[in-house]
């Protein structure tokens, strides 16, 4: 297979204003200074090649195309923005072929140097890259993963960073791992028997449990009965009863003992009471008979009644009727009151011996002679607070005794309502005492019963008379109660368990959580068959992978060895002979390039510029029909002929030729009139009409 430049068509390419080329096999550009020769030799590469932005090309924004034959059925179009470039054809097209095969086919303004800035313009790095099978090895191991191509087998276990490949395959062995203990968890919580032994457990327990609960439900029933037996008792000895009785009872006694009190008191007065009687009976008479005691006749009546008498005469004497009358009855006034007075004096002597008798008992009551009424009436004013007082105690006593004869008749029916027993009044207190204590053990024991009542905690509606058989005992059932709750968190735990168990299982098959468990159990056993198929699968590859660097690796490590033999190849020594016309032999040293003629060897930065650009092209040419092969492709030289001396321009032009003759096509861009004149004289007549020269012209008008 032969890969030629058909044609070019561009368009404002720099000087080009509108250029078309149709090339054949060997092409002959020419054009002098100015004309647009490196402008038209960058265009090509940025049309063809990827590599081409590595080169130090100009700005160019032309229109245009180049056609290539070979690549596919029908030409091949580039642009300098089109994609794929012919790297792109080569990848599918020949294995091994340099990513900078650009380097080879075309030499750039007359620079034959191979890598810039390198002594003799070539080192080992680019040797390898075109006469080792490093480019197959690197485009192998481009397959392969820097992990997995750092990763080792020891003792049949595969180490390795956690990455890429090596991730995924211990990825897949987790979910291995993780599906076998699904399918241990399965056998486990669902097909294992626990579950189904914690429900037979549970049945056994529920079973006996019920039959307590019915134990208890029937104990309280009983108790309950009791308490109305109880209560039956109470009702005719109500707390109310008992507290009225004992309150009636302390008034009793209160009243009685306060009765006592105020007729103690009593007792101290009554002396005072009866001296004050006397006093208050005796005083107006004592001063009633001390009084008209001594009163005596007072003469003025008599006298006055004379005087009346004379006036009466008088008046009479002169004839004064009226007057006369006056002091006739006045005087008749004056004389009865004289008579009167007489007759008081006769009963004085009465008067007096009651005032001795008075004074008599006066002295003998208080001990003390009566001087005088004031000393009496002090005496008196002394005593009336205690008469008064022993007065309102009579008073109470009576009203505290009406009230004692109401409680005497209320505690005595009451004693006769609560009790049997007909109880003296001295004993009513031992009575009450009696049944308070008997009222005390009733509500106990009512309360105590209420309590267990209580503490069974039986709705009454759930009490059963029917004795079920079973003692009831409250430690046994709560006992029970423990077990049931355990057995029934552990029967939730397992039911829970499964589900989880479900619901991860679901999440690797990715079912729903409805399905059923069969069902699920066979995605599960599908899902697994499809890990462990993609994990062998996996393991298979990176096995191979590892094997494989290993081997590029030893391949490697003998890389120097084929590159010598390489550059000892006829492919090599050929092209730099007949070019050089001297040196037969080529080898590599360490980083060193070494070139022999039948005498002597000669490194390749020790030769002269010339002759480092004649073995640098005899090493290009060698190097691009090793790659090729059997296969053709073009040349693009630039002025590589520029620094050769005439005589070396000739050598080289027939080495091109040569190559030629062998189907690769040869297009020669030059300024140089010598070589473009060597080029019509000696190549024109070898190839005839697939010889084809042009010049390049510039409109300057």
């Amino acid at each position: 297979m032969s890969i030629h430049i058909e044609e070019i068509n561009v368009q404002d390419l720099g000087p080009i204003a509108d250029l078309q080329i149709k090339f054949k096999l060997f092409n002959l550009v020419y054009g002098k200074n100015e004309r647009g020769k490196t402008y038209l030799v960058e265009f090509i590469l940025k049309s063809l090649f990827k590599s081409a932005a590595k080169w130090d090309l100009r700005a160019l924004s032309p229109s245009g195309r180049v056609l290539v034959s070979g690549l596919e059925d029908d030409l091949t179009s580039f642009s300098p923005s089109s994609k794929p470039k012919i790297e792109d054809f080569w990848e599918e097209w020949k294995e091994g072929i340099p990513v900078n095969m650009a380097k080879l086919l075309v030499v750039k303004g007359a620079e034959l140097s191979m890598v810039e800035g390198s002594p003799g313009g070539i080192n080992k790095a680019i040797i390898k890259e075109y006469l080792s099978s490093e480019v197959i090895l690197d485009a192998i191991q481009l397959k392969i993963s820097k992990t997995v191509q750092d990763s080792s087998i020891e003792n049949g276990t595969i180490n390795g960073a956690n990455r890429g490949e090596i991730k995924t395959r211990r990825e897949l062995h987790d979910r291995l791992g993780v599906l076998d203990e699904l399918f241990e968890e399965v056998d486990e919580v669902y097909s294992g028997g626990h579950r189904q032994s914690l429900n037979k457990e549970l049945a056994e327990h529920e079973e006996l449990f019920q039959a307590l609960n019915k134990a208890k439900r029937y104990q309280a029933h009983k108790i309950y009965r009791q308490i109305q037996e109880l209560m039956k008792g109470k009702i005719s000895l109500s707390r109310e009863q008992l507290e009225s009785l004992k309150e009636d009872y302390r008034e009793y006694r209160r009243n009685s003992e306060e009765i006592s009190r105020k007729k103690e008191e009593l007792g101290g007065l009554e002396d005072n009471r009866s001296h004050f009687e006397w006093l208050k009976n005796a005083i107006p008479v004592y001063e009633k008979r001390e009084s008209s005691v001594h009163e005596r006749a007072k003469n003025i009546f008599l006298i006055l009644a004379a005087l009346s008498l004379i006036g009466s005469i008088l008046f009479g004497f002169f004839n004064q009727p009226i007057p006369a009358t006056f002091f006739i009855l006045l005087g008749s006034i004056l004389v009865g009151f004289y008579i009167r007075q007489l007759m008081t004096q006769v009963e004085r002597a009465v008067d007096i011996d009651e005032i001795r008798r008075i004074s008599n008992e006066f002295e003998e009551r208080f001990s003390k002679k009566l001087t005088n009424l004031p000393m009496m009436v002090t005496l008196k004013g002394e005593m009336e607070a205690g008469y008064y007082r022993s007065q309102s105690l009579v008073q109470e006593i009576e009203e505290l005794q009406r009230k004692i004869h109401g409680l005497e008749i209320g505690i005595q029916e009451e004693l006769n309502e609560l009790s049997e027993t007909v109880w003296e009044k001295a004993k009513w207190g031992d009575a009450i005492k009696e049944l308070g204590i008997k009222l005390n053990n009733l509500e106990q024991q009512i309360h105590q019963r209420e309590l267990e009542l209580s503490n069974l905690d039986v709705e009454p509606s759930d009490y059963i008379e029917e004795d079920p058989g079973l003692n009831y005992e409250k430690s046994r059932l709560m006992d029970l109660e423990e077990n049931l709750t355990r057995i029934r968190d552990e029967i939730t735990f397992e039911v829970t368990k499964l589900g989880t168990l479900k619901q991860r299982i679901c999440q690797e098959t990715g079912d729903d959580i409805s399905i059923e468990w069969e069902d699920l159990l066979h995605n599960l056993k599908m899902k697994r068959q499809e890990i462990c198929r993609d994990y062998k699968q996996i393991t298979s590859v990176i096995l191979a992978k590892i094997l494989v660097t290993k081997e590029i690796n030893k391949i490697r490590e003998q890389e120097d060895a084929q590159i010598r033999e390489s550059l000892k190849s006829n492919v090599v020594t050929d092209p730099l002979y007949q070019i050089t016309k001297r040196y037969h032999k080529i080898d590599l040293e360490d980083d060193l390039l070494i070139v022999s003629d039948p005498y002597n060897d000669f490194p390749l930065t020790d030769l002269s510029t010339g002759a480092q650009e004649q073995v640098l092209l005899a090493l290009r040419i060698g190097f691009a029909q090793k790659i090729m092969g059997q296969d053709r492709a073009f040349l693009i030289l630039d002025d590589a002929f520029q620094h050769a001396d005439w005589e070396r321009r000739r050598w080289l032009l027939e080495e091109v030729v040569n190559l030629a003759k062998q189907g690769w096509q040869i297009i020669y861009f030059t300024m140089d009139d010598h070589i473009r004149g060597l080029f019509e004289k000696e190549a024109k007549p070898e190839f005839g009409d697939q010889f084809h020269t042009m010049e390049l012209v510039v409109d300057v008008t």
